[in-house]
Parts: C-alpha cells; structure tokens; sequence
C-alpha cells in the first residue's frame, strides 16, 4: 500500500482487490470443477462474478476500511467507500431494470 493518504489511493485499491477476487473466484472455481469431473467449466465464475461485484465486494472492503481507519488513513477509507457505494448503487438499479423486465416474461 501506498504511504500516501489520498482518495485516488482508495479507488485503486478497490479496483486491485476486485481484480484478485475475480482471479481467486476463477481458480476455485476451474479448480473445483476439474475435481468434480466437469472438466473445468467453474472456471467461468470468476468473469461472471463481476455482473454482481456490488454484493459480493463488501466481503473484504469493510475489513479494508476498518484496517485503514485504524492506521489513520481517512481519505484512502473515503475513496474506497465512495467507490464501493457507487458500484453497489449501479448494481441494484441495473439488477432492479433486469428483474423488472423480466417480471411479463413467461420462461413455459
């Protein structure tokens, strides 16, 4: 991490810890699959995962924030967050538009 106490800092270390979430869920994923017989299809969660980053990235950005407000780094927890709440807000209006379409549909 940077030494630097800056909102930009916080951004990037959002976009840092999403892009090694999606690797890490990728590697499981392809691993689990390659072990279960299904010839490593699992592996397609990772870039998938990010259609919905706005609910699964509070798993390690909250610890991240609690970690930076101890060290005195306010602005790189600001920036994170900000990142974090306008990801999640994208998130819920475009996941809201594809359920509401969806609703007349019938899937018979």
């Amino acid at each position: 991490m940077s030494s630097e106490d800056k909102m930009s800092t916080g951004v990037g270390l959002w976009m840092g810890w999403t892009f090694g979430a999606v690797v890490l869920i990728t590697v499981v994923g392809g691993l689990v699959s390659l072990v279960s017989g299904m010839g490593g299809q699992g592996a397609m969660f990772g870039p998938l995962s990010l259609v919905q980053v706005g609910a699964w990235q509070w798993l390690y950005v909250i610890p991240l924030v609690i970690s930076l407000r101890r060290k005195q780094r306010f602005q790189v927890a600001k920036g994170l967050l900000i990142t974090a709440c306008v990801l999640f807000g994208i998130d819920v209006l475009c996941s809201g538009v594809v359920i509401f379409s969806l609703n007349h549909t019938s899937f018979r």
